[in-house]
């Protein structure tokens, strides 16, 4: 459909150090097109291009859901990952 509009930001522990001062964390990011637009509320950043019908409207809104489910996805390994890495480093701390 076009560039992908979401992202996983992934916060672990400090690669450096090793230290976590907290567990892992993660953010959706969402990219926004260059355009904004007054609403009521607020300004409103677009994350499709203009749609001319309802068929190209569901194809983006369907993209849209497949790159979301693509980064929970992503963010599920990135804890698994995280959490299996500070379990090994706690168990061979403690022996």
């Amino acid at each position: 459909m076009g560039a992908e509009r979401f992202g996983l930001l992934f916060i672990a522990h400090d690669p450096e150090s090793g230290e976590m001062p907290h567990g892992p964390m993660a953010h959706v990011a969402v990219y926004t097109s260059k355009m904004n637009y007054r609403v009521p509320g607020g300004d409103a950043d677009l994350i499709t291009p203009q749609c001319v019908s309802y068929r190209e409207l569901e194809t983006w809104i369907d993209d849209l859901k497949r790159q979301l489910d693509d980064v929970k996805r992503e963010g599920k390994r990135a804890f698994e990952k995280e959490v299996e890495t500070w379990r090994a480093r706690r168990s061979k701390d403690s022996n």
